[in-house]
């Protein structure tokens, strides 16, 4: 049996992956409300509701043109009735009179773009917007569905308690570093198997990025579980369906 000592301690491990990140501070709120705005606009089909998200001046720099406002309007408020977009904020910097922040779009869990963009705090307005992953630098769709399988496969051993298997899941050695900290194998196992259960104890692994290179899989993930949100990059070996090791970039708590 599990030791309640045991279970606080990597939780304070896992909290302490967070590097100062004690809470979600007013520049990623600010940032959130505007994402779940513009989520509801999009949804509703309502193209004035679709251009207010917009400056009049607002250029989106994709990486073979430019999109003006009216472009990405039009774009937005005339989707297939399946779409289903999700917008994810990885970072972001408060500048005065705006918020630079990071963010990437999926639709059905296929990552459609990378972009930084810049919101207008007054106006609650975007002014710009500049694509961070090129044509070259897309995702293979074949690894993207590989990854995405991969951590649905993940997440079920996790709920249902299958120690074994999620031990198997990683190579022995694996670490998780950065961030200020490194996790082995382990702590994350067993932090993993006393999340609660419900919305505290959820879980999402979004793959924003995924590139097979022979019996490697590279991936940039947004994972989320309970509390936490980590961008990080992961090496998965395809062969025997093991994770080798990851790499936190960007650390934080979602509530």
């Amino acid at each position: 049996m599990v030791s309640l000592f045991s279970v606080f301690l990597f939780s304070i491990l896992l909290v302490g992956l967070t590097y100062g990140s004690a809470s979600k501070n007013a520049t990623d709120f600010a940032v959130q409300k505007f994402l779940d705005r513009m989520e509801k606009a999009i949804r509703s089909e309502n193209k004035d509701d679709v251009a207010r998200l917009f400056s009049p001046s607002f250029i989106l720099y994709e990486c073979d043109k430019t999109t003006d406002k009216k472009a990405i309007v039009d774009r937005l408020a005339n989707l297939s009735a399946s779409s289903l977009y999700k917008f994810y904020e990885m970072s972001s910097l408060d500048n005065d009179d705006t918020i630079r922040f990071e963010a990437f779009v999926q639709d059905h869990g296929k990552t459609i773009m990378d972009a930084e963009l810049v919101l207008n705090k007054k106006e609650q307005r975007l002014d710009s917007g500049r694509q961070l992953r090129c044509q070259k630098q897309q995702s293979d769709s074949g690894a993207s569905y590989e990854a995405a399988k991969y951590f649905e496969r993940f997440i079920k051993l996790v709920q249902h308690k299958e120690l074994e298997k999620l031990n198997e899941a990683f190579v022995p050695d694996f670490v998780l570093t950065g961030c200020g900290r490194t996790l082995s194998r382990e702590d994350i196992v067993e932090y993993l198997l006393n999340l609660p259960t419900g919305p505290s104890g959820a879980m999402y692994f979004p793959v924003r990025f995924a590139e097979a290179d022979g019996n490697l899989l590279r991936m940039n993930v947004a994972v989320e579980v309970g509390p936490h949100l980590i961008n990080a990059d992961f090496i998965l070996l395809r062969d025997g369906q093991m994770l080798e090791n990851g790499i936190a970039h960007e650390c934080k708590l979602r509530f």
